[in-house]
């Protein structure tokens, strides 16, 4: 799980963190207004349009 080893390295450096799972239907409710969200981008049929969408500025999203 991608986010319990960021945890456990946060955790190392002071840092605490709640990883709260939720289904996709409840996620997307509050994924704007949270202040860290994290979700799978690789179902994108092509790697590029992830960099595309990951190294943008100046848009809502806080991935």
């Amino acid at each position: 799980n991608a986010v319990q080893s960021m945890r456990e390295m946060w955790a190392a450096a002071g840092i605490d963190v709640t990883i709260n799972v939720m289904p996709g239907a409840q996620y997307w409710e509050v994924w704007d207004k949270t202040p860290f969200g994290f979700t799978g981008w690789t179902h994108r049929p092509l790697g590029v349009m992830v960099l595309n969408l990951g190294y943008r500025s100046g848009v809502p999203w806080n991935e």
